[in-house]
């Protein structure tokens, strides 16, 4: 069994790229080391399952959105600003009736017992 702890993460700067012609805007994180943990164990977790491992470039960050059209020019400077991280997700990304959806389909809290829920959240 794999432990981590919370941790945090900051949040340093927008950016944006293009997928399929359409503009993705992000919001980019600082360097972390207990990210990288926790993405190795996941990784080799699921690998372990049977998955594939992801052979491109880890550039964490989160979308903000997806099909991004800019007027004018884009400021990508930001205040720094840290969250802190107490778990980890499993979810689903699939479209319901044409609208994308995210569904949760398993939650593990760092510093709690396993929580089990289905969340949806819709884009």
């Amino acid at each position: 069994s794999h432990q981590h702890a919370p941790f945090e993460l900051t949040m340093s700067h927008f950016d944006t790229f293009i997928k399929r012609s359409k503009h993705i805007l992000y919001l980019g994180l600082s360097y972390s080391h207990q990210l990288h943990q926790l993405k190795n164990t996941l990784e080799e977790v699921c690998f372990k399952a049977g998955y594939k491992k992801d052979t491109r470039l880890y550039k964490p960050h989160i979308t903000l959105s997806k099909k991004t059209v800019f007027k004018h020019t884009f400021n990508q400077n930001i205040k720094e600003f840290t969250y802190t991280v107490t778990g980890v997700s499993l979810m689903l990304s699939h479209r319901v009736n044409g609208i994308l959806t995210y569904d949760r389909l398993y939650y593990k809290g760092f510093d709690t017992d396993d929580i089990n829920e289905t969340h949806r959240t819709t884009l």
